[in-house]
Order: C-alpha cells, then structure tokens, then sequence
C-alpha cells in the first residue's frame, strides 16, 4: 500500500585539532591544510587519480600508470554505470573498492609529506552529484580510515578560496576531468549561500582530451595524454595547429557548459551582467580556446588569479579550519535535485524542493487507503518530474505495525531531512502507535542533467496524468460509497447512474471521466441526500436523561 497525502554541524570539535581538506578529482587529487586562517597550503603535488593492482600491491599515483592503470574512478562510482566489461579491466574489483584504494593512497601521500597522520577531512563533490553517489564518495572515505566532517560542493570549495570581500552574486564554472558544474552563489554580510546549481556529471576534460588526442595523433594510444599536456600548457593551440577543424570537435563540448550556466542564470532570474565575478575551476580551464570563449559568452574575462587545480582543495581546507576552530564564518549550500515520496497512482509529492538551502526539513502527514491497513509502503524519491516514473528511486521501506482504523483515519507523519552535506534521512512515525521506521537507503540510477532538463520540458504531460490519478481516484471512492449506499437502499436509477463512470474509469480518457463524473454527481448528490433524509427520519428519539 501506498501513502496518501491527508492534508548546525553535528561534529565533535573538542577533540579535533587539525583538519585537511581533500579534492576527490576524476583526474587528480589533492590534499590542503590550513594551519593558519585562510592560508591554506597544498600537501605536496597533486595526486594522479589512477590506481593499479600488480598482484597483493596496490599502486597509487605516478606509481600506478601502465598497461593496467585505472583511471576516473569517480565517473563509475554509480550502480547504473556499472557494466561487468568494466569491471574485468578493475581486477575483479567494484568501483567502490577501487575509490576506498584511492582514498588509502591520499592518505599515505598525506603522512609521507607532513610526517604525521591527520584524518579528519572535509571532502568535496561535484555539485550535481545526486544521493547515491555523495554516499558512495563520502563512505569510501570513510572506509579508507578517514573521518568526514563535511561533504562540500567543488565550486562551492573553489569560492571559498577566492578573496572576495564584497557583497554580490558570483558564478564557479568548474570544468574538471570528469564532470561539469556551473554554481551561482551570494555573499552577503559574510554569509556564503549556494543560490542554485547546474551541470553534467558526465562531461568534463577527459572527453576534451579524448577529442583532442583523436584528432592531434589519431594513431597514437598516448594520445589523450598528449592532448591533455598540450591543452594545459597555456599555449595557443592554433599557432601550433594551424588547421582549426580541430575546433570543430571541442567548440560543442564548450557550448555545452555554456548553455548550463545561461540556464542556471535563467533559473534564477538573472543575466551574467549580475555577477560580480565569475572563477574559472578545473586543470580544463588552462586552454586559451576554454577561456576564450567564456570571455565571449561573458563579455569580459573570468578570474584567474589563482591555481585552478588547487583551489577546490584549498578552499576545503578553510572550511575544514573553520569548522574545527568553530568559525564564525557561514555557508550555506543548496539541495541539487527535488525529494518527494510516492502517493496514490503514482504520483509525487514533493517535500524539499531544488535549489533548497540546506540543511533542510519537511514533515507532511499522510494517511491509509483501506479500511483496517496495517503497513504502509514509503517510496523516496528524486527529481523533478511530477511522476514516478520519470523520477530517481532512492529507496523504498515499509512502516507496519499501524493502529488498525477506518481508512483515512490514521495519521502517519513522514519527516524528511537533508543535512549539510545533503545526505537523506526520512522517518516514518504512526500518531497512534508511536511505531517507526527510517530509510534504507538503495543503489539508484544517476540522472544527468540533460534528463533533468527533459524532465522539465515534459511536464506537461506530467500534468496530465496527475490529474488522471487525482480524478480517478476521486471517482473510485465516490462509487465505493454509493456502492455501499445502494447494498442498503437500493435504486435502479442510482445503479444505471454508475456504469459509465465505471467505464470512463477503465477507459483513461480524462476528457470522457470529466464529463461522466459530472453526469454522476449529478444524480448521486440527490440520491445521497434522500437516503440521509430517510435515515434520519428513522433513527429512534433520543431521551431526555441521555442529554444530560
């Protein structure tokens, strides 16, 4: 059974001391440590996120290229993504256990270059990251010896690095080897709040690099690594290749971005001219043909005043300092997709919007659906379309136990909350009994932000069959009651009413049940209506002594 709607940090600073801050990278890591407030320093050279298995060894790093190397670990840390091809060329091993391996190695490059251990971090992730995989990222690190304070968002990170002092809207387009976020954020009174997010958790560097090295040595297997070296040297790529069908190939790649942030700024009701600066993220962003053209599509040059590459890790490494010496310094971040629950039909309501600041929380009540339920099942739910099936399934878990009463009588109170992280907790709680249930979170599918983007375009249709769900099940209960009316008080007029509502029901022509239901309250209101005039009139006197 479905439901039916009836209508600061928690981190134990005493005892922390130091704390770093981690860039999880698709093609690097890196690893910073803020000993004194905002300035924060790198911990030896970034980490090439590659990991090989030669025999019991496990390599990291530089250490690990070769004919066995795995690289972008954290474009397959997504159970839909997973393909057992992939997984021969991992050594028998899952994506998960391979970033665990990785998250080891950061650790050890840690100790190797500061001479002790520090494990509490502050890690960051791709700001559209969905549920599934901040769990994933945040529980491999956790695996791997580390203790997570905070899960960040990268351009959130990367903002935090930048010495901004005044008030005002600013933009993050983080173009990193594996994934694309474009993030617009307010400062104001030194509150950092998240204003809104978009992106494609599977376009980054890799696929420029691909492209690039297919064109420049299209024969050569070192080809995308060559490209990539080229690309990020800062060198003007047309005076080296004077031929610009090469531009061809990336420019879509580009544009791509570019449409995310216009889409972003359109979400929020404001052009670029409103920001007061935009700063660019990501080893992609070095290439003049990158810069270019968010130059052009700006009308003015992006900051680049610091690293790219570290900055993400730096500005982790702040907030790691300022949560462990309980700052007064804010941040606020947002919620990347809608999360809702299933009700009857299919349908969802949603409960913590996009774009929600977080931490964030929402009760509702719902209620049962037949007389005498006992269990209800609570399916959670992610995206933006209005039904289920054009939704991410985060997981689904039964409350039972539920005081037995006339349906619509129990009152069952459904709390949903997002941390500051943004990880998922939902409760289930029966008013009567005081039984309760949590959520038990399941592997679910990624949606890129493309599907998204559709989802939205659709939901037109979305529309359309609520209203089917809501009208037919109106119409299912209003029949059930005069069924149970007729069993009592039969009326072959009443009886005759009933059948093409039925029909329409079965039909799934809203058109054809709007008009059927109306033909049908038309003649169930007086028939209602007599049969309570009938009733009353035969109901025994009721005595004086009982008043009193």
């Amino acid at each position: 059974m479905f439901v039916d709607i009836q209508d600061q940090d928690c981190v134990q600073r005493s005892s922390i001391t130091q704390a770093v801050g981690i860039d999880f990278g698709t093609t690097f890591c890196g690893v910073a440590l803020c000993e004194q407030a905002r300035k924060p320093q790198m911990i030896g050279p970034l980490i090439p996120s590659i990991v090989a298995y030669m025999g019991d060894q496990v390599l990291v790093g530089d250490a690990a290229k070769g004919p066995q190397e795995i690289r972008s670990i954290k474009r397959w840390l997504d159970s839909s993504a997973y393909d057992p091809i992939v997984d021969d060329c991992f050594n028998g091993r899952s994506p998960f256990q391979v970033a665990v391996d990785l998250f080891l190695g950061i650790k050890k490059h840690l100790i190797h270059y500061l001479g002790h251990d520090i494990s509490e971090a502050v890690v960051t992730v791709p700001a559209y990251f969905d549920e599934s995989r901040r769990q994933i990222i945040k529980h491999a690190a956790c695996t791997a010896g580390w203790q997570v304070l905070r899960l960040l968002s990268e351009p959130t990170a990367a903002a935090l690095c930048h010495d901004v002092e005044n008030d005002g809207l600013y933009g993050v387009y983080d173009l990193g080897g594996g994934t694309f976020d474009f993030s617009i954020l307010s400062l104001k009174q030194g509150l950092f709040r998240v204003l809104g997010t978009g992106g494609h958790a599977t376009l980054g560097g890799d696929d420029v690099d691909y492209a690039l090295g297919h064109v420049w040595f299209p024969d050569d297997p070192m080809g995308a690594e060559k490209a990539r070296s080229l690309k990020e040297s800062g060198r003007d790529l047309s005076s080296i290749y004077g031929n610009d069908s090469w531009k061809k190939v990336i420019h879509p790649l580009i544009e791509s971005t570019l449409t995310v942030c216009q889409e972003t700024c359109d979400q929020l009701g404001i052009s670029c001219d409103d920001l007061c600066q935009v700063f660019l993220v990501g080893g992609s962003t070095h290439g003049t043909f990158v810069t270019d053209k968010i130059t052009e599509f700006l009308g003015r040059p992006a900051s680049t005043l610091l690293n790219p590459e570290t900055a993400v890790a730096c500005g982790a490494a702040i907030y790691a300092y300022n949560l462990v010496h309980e700052s007064s310094f804010l941040l606020l971040d947002v919620n990347p997709l809608s999360i809702g629950i299933e009700t009857f039909g299919g349908v969802i309501e949603r409960l913590i919007p996009r774009n929600a600041p977080l931490p964030a929380e929402k009760e509702l009540f719902f209620t049962t659906q037949q007389d005498g339920q006992t269990s209800i099942k609570i399916h959670v739910l992610q995206g933006e379309r209005d039904m289920v099936s054009g939704c991410q399934s985060l997981g689904v878990f039964h409350l039972s136990g539920i005081k037995p009463l006339p349906k619509g009588q129990a009152k069952i109170k459904i709390t949903v909350s997002l941390d500051t992280d943004g990880l998922l907790c939902v409760t289930a709680e029966d008013a009567s009994s005081g039984k309760q249930e949590k959520l038990h979170i399941n592997a679910a599918r990624h949606v890129t932000y493309d599907r998204i983007e559709q989802e939205i375009s659709q939901s037109g249709d979305d529309i359309l069959d609520r209203i089917w769900v809501q009208k037919s099940h109106q119409s299912q209960d209003a029949l059930n009651e005069v069924r149970r009316v007729l069993n009592l008080y039969p009326d072959e007029i009443m009886e005759n009413a009933c059948l093409p509502l039925e029909q329409s029901i079965r039909s799934g022509d809203v058109v054809q049940l709007t008009k059927a239901w109306d033909d049908f309250s038309n003649h169930a209101l007086p028939f209602l209506e007599t049969y309570m005039t009938h009733m009353l009139k035969n109901m025994p006197p009721i005595h004086a002594q009982e008043n009193q």
